[in-house]
């Protein structure tokens, strides 16, 4: 997605209407992959619905193709195993609480 002149000059002005954003272009034929950051109105780009290309579906629509599988490998490679639970719920890491040494004197 290139955001218009106008749509630059709007998400600049508030990020109450805007959404940070991320653009993946991979160059095929090359073996690159270049990614870029910005703004873009939350009108364009929230609740809206992608499509995947018919390209990214198998030729039986049951499955990704390897040019799909191109285009995701780098969004989600690297991500950290998930422990799941006895209950089937992922396990998060709970922090113990640990108070500091007050440095400071009392204020007031």
């Amino acid at each position: 997605m290139v955001l218009r002149q106008q749509e630059c000059f709007n998400a600049q002005k508030t990020e109450c209407d805007s959404s940070p954003v991320w653009w993946l272009d991979m160059g095929r034929n090359a073996g690159w992959i270049a990614a870029a950051t910005g703004l873009a109105l939350l009108s364009d780009v929230a609740n809206g619905e992608k499509k995947v290309p018919k390209e990214f579906i198998n030729k039986n629509g049951n499955d990704i193709t390897d040019a799909m599988r191109d285009y995701v490998r780098p969004l989600v490679q690297g991500q950290e195993p998930i422990t799941i639970g006895d209950d089937g719920l992922p396990v998060f890491m709970r922090f113990e609480r640990k108070p500091l040494e007050k440095k400071l004197a009392k204020y007031l």
